[in-house]
């Protein structure tokens, strides 16, 4: 081959080997351009999850180191978030009615004094404020009936099912004004002392409170009057009752609710994992795509 085509076979080949370098360049550049943003992105999430979860784990687990034993992370998860949602439920109630409520605190207090677990002591309080704010003269009022109730309900020997129906007519009547109709019926099968408490304040008996409903006589002022009138024999009914064990079981329950809520609340624990959990939901598909 002469001289001058080997010459311009070189220069050639040099040229095209040279452009093939760019364009392998390029194209690494580009694949680890994007393997680069897709770590980094990785290392970012997987950094702000460990950060959050493992200061989340500390701050709720933490204050409960003499209980750790007792309890699992899922259930003191599941306490703390009972106690938000009780808060939430209360704070719900009283800012539709207007009203200003309560503390949990309080709330448990009244709950252990009536033998009763906080979820549905909380639950009967907040019925009462949305229900019977028209016609309560005040909070305390209110905080009374729902004692008073939840120690009928007690006394009366309810089971869990028969109290939650009973608070559920109960809350109904005193919202819609009148107790009558299945309501009433409900509430003389489920809560006969409250229904006595009733007849009494009409001058009547249980059985005469039927044709007093059906005329719409049994007004919600009057329930709640009924009700507030009756706290003396529905106390000495209720203190002449033994605890069972699953009471006492609930007043332990209600302070282990109460002791995480108050350790979380300050702690802020929770807040920083459903923080966590939310970044995840928000990031979810640039985190599928990390790990697909």
């Amino acid at each position: 081959m002469p001289a001058t085509d080997l010459e311009k076979l070189v220069v050639q080949l040099s040229a095209d080997f040279k452009a093939f370098e760019k364009g392998l360049a390029r194209a690494n550049g580009i694949s680890n351009s994007q393997f680069n943003a897709i770590e980094r992105r990785a290392r970012q999430f997987d950094s702000r999850l460990n950060s959050i979860g493992k200061s989340a784990a500390q701050g709720l687990l933490a204050p409960l180191s003499g209980i750790g034993t007792a309890l699992g992370v899922r259930e003191i998860a599941q306490y703390a978030d009972a106690w938000t949602a009780a808060g939430n439920k209360i704070r719900a109630a009283a800012t539709s009615a207007g009203v200003s409520a309560r503390s949990l605190n309080e709330l448990k207090a009244g709950a252990n004094d009536a033998r009763t677990d906080l979820e549905t002591y909380v639950d009967l309080y907040a019925k009462l404020i949305r229900s019977a704010s028209g016609v309560a003269k005040s909070e305390q009022e209110i905080a009374d009936v729902t004692n008073i109730v939840s120690k009928a309900f007690k006394a009366g020997g309810a089971s869990a099912n028969e109290q939650a129906a009973g608070i559920l007519q109960l809350g109904q009547a005193l919202g819609s004004g009148v107790l009558q109709g299945d309501e009433l019926r409900s509430l003389r099968e489920n809560a006969p002392i409250l229904a006595q408490a009733i007849a009494t304040e009409f001058k009547t008996t249980v059985g005469g409170l039927k044709a007093l409903g059906a005329e719409g006589k049994i007004t919600s002022d009057r329930i709640f009057h009924a009700i507030l009138a009756a706290q003396k024999p529905i106390e000495a009914q209720f203190k002449v009752t033994n605890a069972t064990i699953a009471d006492a079981i609930g007043q332990v329950n209600n302070e282990f609710l109460a002791y995480i809520g108050n350790a979380d609340a300050s702690a802020g624990a929770s807040r920083d994992l459903v923080a966590a959990l939310q970044y995840l939901a928000t990031n979810f598909k640039g985190v599928a795509d990390v790990v697909v």
